[in-house]
């Protein structure tokens, strides 16, 4: 029998307490998987879907497209480099674990599911007044949902510290402090967990994988660290302004999606699914570009680039004009060769120096509330080239003098060589109805 006071130490603690391995384990663990070592003790919560069948069966397509649909179509916005991406990291964590491959179970990125209320975004990863959704089904008691960071990152963090997969219910928004412990718990492979009355375990395995989601748009920080894939969807409201939609093809939609979500079999092919993929070309860091990604960057980003992305166009990096006394045109600002020029009404022009640029920077930067105080010319200098940008000497062709000046085209800023068809374009337009998806 349980004394009170056992009780009272927690679930986890319980398990270890009356293990018979409390006194012979020299090391605890937290793995998705079994190491089949009797000197340590494995935190973790069995996963519901590590035994399972992982052979695809003939009809198990058919059964899981309303799914495969609504990532395609709502989460994915029908672009094929971020469906591939997200299909691929839903798939990876899994078959590391059932595999036993250690270092692909943290899958290392953050995503983020960004959209109004009424997506599919918890019918999905995490569960609603019908029931569970689709991924605590797979992952059981190794899947864990929080609605605010500080269960992550707060006084007592051991009841999220034991999970494989965790969704974070509508998170809102979260500072830059919030924000950098976060992708420090997405990448660090060690973590300490700490809960009321329950033993601190120090350095014990982080194999967390984090899919969050929220309804307001830039809400988390990025600070220049591509460790987030954020996404942005308007895309299939089920509840609009005016309360729910009574459109009868949204409502069958939706129905289908949440019945395919909820059902045990349709849960099971989804798995053998994911299990089939091939992921030997999948590289999580590199993850696919989107609009909503770059705006939460800008918003976000350190004065030097914020006055780059702004003051430096694609068509001409025209930064502003200079004129005389009656309106007339003197000279305008713009690039020749790559590299800031000054250009004279009879179209001359001259390299402009990195000290004239600073001066231009400080007005900037006053005018847009910017606060560089600490920020001087050889620093701005020395960001710009540190960011992939070349600060060099030109020759101005009819004043033969030589002036230190910054290339323009050359920096990653700019760079066109990007790949097209990765390019997520987000949309603030509801669209029509799905016109009879092939279900």
């Amino acid at each position: 029998m349980i004394k009170e006071w056992e009780h009272n130490l927690g679930k986890p603690f319980q398990k270890w307490f009356h293990s018979g391995k409390a006194n012979k384990a020299r090391k605890y663990r937290c793995l998705p998987y079994d190491n089949h070592n009797p000197d340590e003790l494995n935190m973790m919560p069995t996963i519901t879907c590590a035994t399972w069948d992982i052979e695809l069966r003939e009809g198990d397509m058919a059964v899981i497209e309303p799914i495969l649909y609504h990532i395609r179509h709502v989460f994915s916005m029908e672009n094929v480099a971020v469906n591939e991406y997200l299909l691929n990291a839903m798939a990876r964590p899994l078959q590391a674990s059932r595999y036993g491959n250690d270092g692909p179970c943290k899958l290392g990125m953050i995503i983020l599911l960004c959209s109004p209320p009424g997506c599919g975004k918890s019918t999905m990863f995490g569960g609603c007044e019908y029931g569970l959704g689709l991924f605590p089904r797979m992952y059981g008691d190794a899947h864990g949902t929080i609605t605010k960071m500080t269960e992550l990152i707060g006084d007592w963090t051991g009841t999220f510290m034991k999970k494989f997969f965790i969704w974070g219910e509508d998170v809102g928004g979260f500072g830059k402090v919030n924000a950098a412990a976060l992708r420090g718990l997405a990448t660090n492979p060690t973590a300490t967990s700490s809960q009321k009355y329950e033993k601190d375990i120090a350095d014990l395995d982080d194999k967390r994988n984090y899919w969050l989601s929220t309804n307001e748009k830039m809400t988390i920080d990025l600070d220049d660290n591509r460790k987030v894939l954020a996404l942005y969807f308007k895309h299939l409201p089920l509840f609009l302004k005016d309360g729910m939609t009574k459109n009868p093809e949204w409502i069958a939609y939706y129905k289908q999606y949440g019945e395919a979500c909820m059902n045990d079999d349709v849960v099971r092919a989804f798995y053998r699914y994911l299990m089939s993929r091939d992921l030997s070309e999948f590289v999580p860091s590199t993850i696919p570009i989107t609009s909503f990604q770059q705006d939460i960057a800008k918003s976000q980003c350190p004065p030097m680039k914020g006055f780059a992305l702004e003051m430096f166009s694609t068509t001409g990096c025209v930064i502003e004009s200079e004129y005389d006394e009656d309106g007339r045109k003197r000279s305008h600002y713009g690039i020749h060769k790559g590299y800031v020029a000054r250009f004279n009404k009879n179209n001359d022009w001259e390299y402009i120096s990195t000290a004239t640029l600073f001066d231009v920077f400080k007005s900037w930067a006053f005018h847009n509330n910017e606060k560089i105080d600490w920020i001087t010319k050889p620093k701005l200098m020395t960001d710009w080239t540190t960011s992939g940008g070349v600060v060099s000497q030109q020759r101005c062709p009819f004043k033969k003098v030589r002036v230190r000046t910054i290339n323009v085209e050359q920096h990653p800023l700019f760079n066109k060589n990007t790949d097209a068809e990765a390019y997520y374009d987000e949309t603030d337009e509801i669209p029509e109805p799905p016109t009879n998806p092939e279900f």
